[in-house]
């Protein structure tokens, strides 16, 4: 399982459900609803992993380039599970990139129109090309 702290989880989430047309709401709206449900609690989700796997079969990392091997996820997961390469595995796009702000507020308005929310998925390969 790989954690983050709260405020870096929140910033990341909320940029991919903006992104994917997921939400409309504002960052702070989204983030005390975040907060009050409880979904960027770690320790909450780290207990639930830990009875849904048993805890010995749980090992807990953090999501932090400075904290992996390589600074890559990848290669940090197959170590922790006991795999030494990747060599010809069919691995996913590098990248994942991220809407700037101004293209963020942008897309979270466009969000907020049914027709906009329509050509959502012809929208975030320009806004992330625009950018």
């Amino acid at each position: 399982m790989y954690v983050r702290s709260q405020d870096a989880w929140c910033d990341a989430m909320y940029n991919q459900l903006v992104k994917n047309g997921t939400t409309s709401k504002t960052y702070s709206a989204w983030v005390d609803e975040t907060l009050r449900r409880g979904s960027a609690d770690v320790a909450q989700g780290v207990r639930f992993w830990s009875s849904a796997l048993v805890r010995d079969n749980l090992s807990v990392r953090i999501f932090e380039p400075d904290h992996l091997i390589d600074r890559d996820i990848l290669k940090d997961f197959a170590a922790t599970i006991g795999i030494t390469s990747l060599a010809g595995a069919v691995l996913p796009a590098a990248e994942n990139p991220r809407l700037t702000p101004p293209m963020l507020e942008l897309k979270r308005r466009l969000n907020q129109s049914a027709a906009a929310r329509s050509v959502g998925p012809v929208l975030k390969p320009l806004m992330i090309e625009w950018q």
